[in-house]
């Protein structure tokens, strides 16, 4: 192959059976790494978890009132979109 050609495919010719076992092969990794994926934003939501719980400690303590109101900041935190949040206002 030259340098700097591209390979261009023009036809694809694939028998039945043989492709519908090729696609539940696929189905089935793409099942594997979904069920195996760690979500960015889990790995987010547990970093500011842990963030917070730190700066609690360090500040003096992971229970603090702020106008009357007693804030707990001991994990595990809550989990919930902003739309869920805004639902219960």
């Amino acid at each position: 192959k030259e340098r700097g050609r591209r390979a261009i495919v023009k036809t694809l010719s694939l028998e039945p059976d043989p492709l519908e076992e090729h696609n539940r092969r696929l189905q089935e990794k793409y099942r594997r790494i979904e069920k195996n994926e760690v979500r960015h934003e889990s790995y987010m939501m547990d970093l500011t978890e842990e963030i917070v719980v730190a700066c609690a400690d360090a500040v003096g303590g992971r229970r603090v009132v702020y106008q009357g109101q007693e804030i707990n900041f001991e994990p595990p935190f809550r989990r919930a979109t902003m739309a869920e949040l805004v639902k219960e206002l």
